[in-house]
Protein backbone atom coordinates (compact mmCIF):
# COMPACT_ATOMS: atom_id res chain seq x y z
CA UNK A 1 0.00 0.00 0.00
CA UNK A 2 2.69 2.48 0.69
CA UNK A 3 4.19 2.24 -2.83
CA UNK A 4 0.80 2.83 -4.01
CA UNK A 5 0.55 6.14 -2.43
CA UNK A 6 4.11 6.83 -2.71
CA UNK A 7 3.00 6.59 -6.70
CA UNK A 8 -0.02 8.96 -6.47
CA UNK A 9 2.61 11.32 -4.23
CA UNK A 10 4.71 11.39 -7.11
CA UNK A 11 1.77 12.11 -10.06
CA UNK A 12 0.43 14.78 -7.47
CA UNK A 13 3.67 16.56 -7.25
CA UNK A 14 4.09 15.90 -11.18
CA UNK A 15 0.78 17.52 -11.88
CA UNK A 16 1.48 20.78 -9.70
CA UNK A 17 5.07 20.78 -11.07
CA UNK A 18 3.75 20.81 -15.06
CA UNK A 19 0.92 23.37 -13.61
CA UNK A 20 3.61 25.86 -12.01
CA UNK A 21 5.75 25.50 -15.06
CA UNK A 22 2.68 25.81 -17.81
CA UNK A 23 1.52 29.02 -15.31
CA UNK A 24 5.44 30.56 -15.96
CA UNK A 25 5.20 30.08 -19.67
CA UNK A 26 2.21 31.64 -20.22
CA UNK A 27 2.74 34.72 -17.91
CA UNK A 28 6.45 34.83 -19.57
CA UNK A 29 4.22 34.72 -23.44
CA UNK A 30 1.74 37.17 -22.24
CA UNK A 31 4.32 39.45 -21.10
CA UNK A 32 6.32 39.47 -24.53
CA UNK A 33 2.68 40.15 -26.08
CA UNK A 34 2.23 43.11 -24.38
CA UNK A 35 5.50 44.33 -24.90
Amino acid sequence: MSSNYEELLNESVEKLTNKCIFSAITALVKTQITI
